[in-house]
């Protein structure tokens, strides 16, 4: 992430508690385990899932995660979202891309369910995948569009948007 190589002495306890941080997380290096603590995007997280219902809550945390390590992005929180959300005032975290200043991805919240988008080859925001909350309380994950299933589960979602959001980035950013 960025241009920055610093080296932040640690203890053995506080590099044993980042080495766990880190495989709780999911994520591949320290200063993801810090971005997450320290939260750099203040309160985005618990901004954009406070309506979701816990098992939502986790898979977008895991989306984001995933999405974030897949390129060198910054982060925006907005309720005015450049592509993707179909309504405004929408929380939605945006993903650019530091070498293109292009949205890559972006993630949508409300209390009715979560979406994530992606740049498609056409340029235009696409859904990759998302979870629903019925009227009733039940959830249900799928591709988005109105196409949920209930065999999908979160990972399906985090597996199609790693593929999704994997390729956008090599088409929109590292090809420029």
């Amino acid at each position: 992430m960025g241009e920055a190589n610093k080296t932040v002495k640690v203890d053995e306890s506080v590099h044993n508690e980042l080495s766990r941080l880190k495989d709780q997380y999911n994520v591949d290096t320290f200063n993801d385990v810090l971005r997450h603590e320290l939260e750099l995007v203040p309160g985005t997280i618990e901004k954009l899932t406070g309506y979701l219902p816990a098992e939502f809550r986790e898979t977008v945390k895991r989306a984001i995660n995933e999405i974030d390590s897949i390129g060198d992005f910054e982060k925006r929180m907005t309720e005015d979202p450049v592509y993707g959300a179909d309504f405004q005032d929408t929380p939605t975290l945006q993903f650019r891309a530091v070498k293109t200043n292009k949205v890559i991805a972006e993630v949508t919240a409300s209390e009715t369910g979560f979406t994530v988008y992606y740049l498609n080859q056409d340029g235009k925001m696409a859904t990759t995948g998302g979870g629903l909350v019925y009227s009733d309380g039940r959830l249900s994950y799928g591709h988005g569009n109105g196409n949920y299933y209930d065999d999908w589960e979160g990972d399906d979602v985090i597996e199609l948007l790693n593929r999704r959001v994997s390729g956008a980035y090599r088409a929109w950013v590292e090809s420029q």
